[in-house]
This record gives structure tokens, C-alpha cells and sequence, in this order.
């Protein structure tokens, strides 16, 4: 049982602790998320030039018997409509689009990153608070040990003890587990070959710089998914006027 605390207290000393300005700076400086973005918009843009390209043109050779003459005609279908424009707009909208979807991923993970160092930053604490209580509940059961043995102490009074110590080491051991696994979730976040054993922050809560109104208003018109989601309605707007177009031509 002993050897529980001490495996809870090396593993607040291995490594230096990683702060949640360190783990988000090693998130953002790997992150696949932007490159994915640029080529997703990469592969729009090119999709767009292909459905806006000109016709191509034709050329035809005609021959007349008489004299041997011949005549070459070139032509060139110009696109008079307007469509063509419209389909630009249409493409630069959408890549506007897919970098809002990008931003709002990024934003997404952000959270989650954070979401799990804060949830690892409390198991830290009730590890360590589990490993105090194990040290302080030996204290306890070798004191009533010596009570019993010099008959000034009951049986039963060292047994509850050391039933209460099984008991904390259930519970760091529990609390070890989590651990683990939310060192998983933040390592799933980081490049290969970080590891992250203890996190530090401050636990103290700052004050909220704006009212809940206004946190409400400022998350209604800065939100990417809702830039997305509206870029993404203005591009249908603009496909539809293209449709229009083909089909009055």
C-alpha cells in the first residue's frame, strides 16, 4: 500500500509542468487544421476556374471544287450573359466560406484542448490530495499500532484505519487513471514525441470583462460557424443567378 504515495509523488516531478499558454502555442504551431483549409480552398478555387473557362474554339476547313479554293473558319463562343462572373463571385465566396469552416475547427479544438488541461489540472490536485491523506493515515495506523502493542490502544481502532487507508488508495488509484487518460486527450492534441506528465495554472477565477449581453452579442456577430453557415447561404444565392443565367441563354 505504501508504495501508492510514492509513486503519486514522483510523478509530480519528472518533467517540468506545461502551462496552458505552452500547450496551446505547441497546438496551434503543428496543427493540421490550416493546411487542411488552404487545400480544401486550394481544390475549390481550382474547381471554379474549371466550370469558368471559355468555350473552346472550333475551326473548319472548307473546300469548293472550282479553282481549288479553300476557306478556314475560326470560331469563338464569348460568353455575353454575365455567368462567368457569377460563378467567380460564387467561387470566391465559397473559399471565403471554407476558411470561416477552418477557423471555427481551429476555435473547436482550442476549446477542447483547454477543456481537457483544466480537467488534468484537477485530477493533479486530487492525486496530490489523495497522497497527503495516505501519508497522514500511516502516521495514524503506526500510532495506533504502538498503542496496541503497549495495551493502551484497541484492535478495532487500528483495523478502521487501515480499512480507511484501502480506502484512499482506491481512490488514488482512481484518480492516477484519470490522469492517464487525460494526458491521452491532450497528447492527442500535440505534436509527436511531446509528453506531458504535470500541468500548472492558476485556479483563481478573473473577472468577466463584459455582461452576459454583451458576451451574447459579440459571440452572434463573431462566431465563425455562423459566418460560415452564412457565406455558404450567399453562395447558393449566387449559384442560383448563375442557373438563371444558363437557362435565359
Amino acid at each position: 500500500m505504501p508504495t501508492i504515495w510514492l509513486l503519486s509523488l514522483t510523478l509530480f516531478g519528472q518533467n517540468s509542468d506545461w502551462t496552458e499558454a505552452t500547450l496551446l502555442s505547441r497546438f496551434l504551431d503543428q496543427n493540421p487544421i490550416e493546411r487542411e483549409t488552404r487545400a480544401r480552398q486550394a481544390i475549390a478555387e481550382a474547381e471554379i476556374r474549371g466550370r469558368t473557362l471559355w468555350a473552346n474554339p472550333s475551326l473548319s476547313v472548307v473546300r469548293e471544287g472550282a479553282g481549288r479554293t479553300e476557306f478556314y473558319q475560326a470560331s469563338q463562343a464569348l460568353p455575353l450573359s454575365g455567368r462567368i462572373g457569377i460563378l467567380r463571385a460564387a467561387g470566391s465566396g465559397q473559399s471565403a466560406s471554407i476558411a470561416a469552416e477552418g477557423r471555427d475547427l481551429l476555435w473547436r479544438s482550442r476549446c477542447l484542448l483547454r477543456s481537457s488541461f483544466y480537467r488534468l489540472l484537477a485530477a493533479q490536485h486530487k492525486s496530490k490530495a489523495w497522497a497527503e491523506a495516505g501519508r497522514q493515515i500511516e502516521e495514524v495506523i503506526a500510532v495506533l499500532a504502538l498503542r496496541e502493542q503497549v495495551g493502551e490502544g484497541s484492535r478495532f481502532d487500528r483495523l478502521r484505519a487501515e480499512r480507511e487507508r484501502a480506502e484512499l488508495s482506491s481512490l488514488a488509484g482512481q484518480a492516477a487513471a484519470e490522469m492517464e487518460l487525460l494526458r491521452g486527450e491532450v497528447h492527442a492534441f500535440l505534436p509527436a514525441g511531446d509528453s506531458v506528465d504535470t500541468v500548472s495554472a492558476s485556479l483563481d477565477t478573473p473577472q468577466p470583462r463584459l455582461s452576459l449581453a454583451e458576451a451574447r452579442q459579440r459571440a452572434l456577430e463573431h462566431r465563425a460557424d455562423r459566418e460560415g453557415e452564412r457565406l455558404r447561404l450567399n453562395v447558393l444565392k449566387v449559384e442560383q443567378r448563375a442557373a438563371a443565367r444558363l437557362k435565359n441563354t
